[in-house]
This record gives C-alpha cells, structure tokens and sequence, in this order.
C-alpha cells in the first residue's frame, strides 16, 4: 500500500465553507494541508512553483472545471495525484468521470468527513501501489 500519510494536498474549491471542512478531514487523518485555493487556474499557478502530493478538486468552478484542471495537472505534473469532491454526486457527469481513468483517482460526495476521507485514500492509493509498473519506451 502507498503510504499517504504525511503527504501533501492542495485543496481546489470555490465554495471556502467547503474547503475548510476538506482542511479538517485532511489534517485530521494526518495529511499536510499545502494550501486552499479558490479556482482551477490558481491551482495550476500555484503548482508550477510548489511540490504536493495530491490535489482535490471541486467538480464544478468559474472559467474552469475540477475535470479540465484535473486533465491538466495529470499531463503536466504527472507525479500528483488528484481526485474529485463534488456534491453532484447523481449527475451524469460524475459517472462519465468515473468512467475517465485519465482524470483521477475518483470521486468523494459532499460533505465530506474523515472516515470517508481515509477509506478512500486507503483503497486507491492500495490500488495504485498494486498497478503494474510501466516499462520506459524503447531507446532510439
């Protein structure tokens, strides 16, 4: 298993009722909050020049989506990992991504709380470290 414990997040939420209750749940199951930030592109700047290990994010923001940053963050910051927290959990934009292994490592429901938090960290990030390995491409 993946030890996550310690480990860096940012927390990517419009909503900063919502992103509190994310730095609780986060802190109290021994993650180490980096920062809160509001939109999709402050996350984005806020990476290029700080290291974390994960990033949540809100499903549905102003100018950019959780999903789009979360396409972005994979393609340029491929050693993060970034899951969604969303109160849409009937939409049908949540199951399509689910069904978008390229997005993330998955969805958590609002409000979220610390039992959830941790059982979901502990399943994925098992899974994660059970995946085989990719073999580097063929020198030419």
């Amino acid at each position: 298993m993946v030890d996550w414990k310690g480990k860096k997040i940012l927390i990517v939420d419009d909503c900063k009722l919502a992103g509190k209750a994310m730095v609780e749940a986060s802190e109290s199951i021994g993650l180490k909050v980096a920062d809160v930030v509001y939109s999709a592109s402050d996350a984005l700047k806020y990476l290029k020049n700080h290291q974390v290990d994960f990033v949540s994010l809100d499903i549905i923001m102003p100018e950019m989506d959780g999903i789009e940053c979360s396409r972005q963050i994979i393609s340029n910051f491929p050693n993060i990992l970034t899951f969604f927290v969303s109160a849409l959990s009937s939409e049908q934009r949540v199951v399509d991504v689910y069904a978008d292994e390229e997005t993330g490592l998955g969805f958590l429901e609002k409000p979220i709380n610390t039992v959830q938090l941790e059982k979901f960290l502990n399943l994925r990030c098992a899974n994660l470290a059970q995946a085989p390995e990719i073999p580097p491409p063929p020198a030419t």
